[in-house]
């Protein structure tokens, strides 16, 4: 097979990307989740705003596995994850987070670093080089 690298497109404010952009960037964005895959391309999206009315679910549908951290409300809550009844909206934030799978959920505590222990591993990252990153099972 061939070997393709691995890119990664980090959106922050997935839902005020939407907005702004509207329906022909909700539908782009939708297409290259679902087609990017098959060539190596994956989304990471962020927001503060999980809702029907901002993120819609054909979007929604194209992440299949969901990092939740504390949200606003039970509805929110449902949204981001799409699980009825989640806890999502109980999270007590600074690190406590819902991982979704498969419409099952894990609850676990994130780690949290300094910035000078950020600028450490940042400057440690910049001397070795990039990771040398495996390709098995890819094509």
């Amino acid at each position: 097979g061939i070997n393709r690298p691995l890119i990664v497109i980090a959106i922050d404010e997935l839902a005020d990307l939407l907005q702004t952009g509207g329906k022909p960037l909700d539908r782009l964005l939708s297409r290259l989740a679902q087609r990017g895959r098959q060539a190596g391309i994956h989304l990471l999206a962020c927001t503060q705003k999980p809702s029907a009315s901002l993120i819609g679910s054909s979007m929604k549908a194209n992440f299949p596995v969901r990092l939740v951290g504390s949200v606003a409300s039970r509805d929110e809550a449902r949204y981001a994850t799409g699980i009825a009844d989640s806890g999502a909206e109980k999270l007590q934030g600074r690190g406590d987070f819902l991982l979704v799978v498969k419409g099952e959920a894990l609850r676990f505590q994130a780690a949290w670093i300094g910035e000078e222990e950020c600028r450490t591993l940042a400057g440690a990252a910049r001397v070795s080089g990039p990771p040398a990153l495996s390709t098995r099972g890819r094509s």
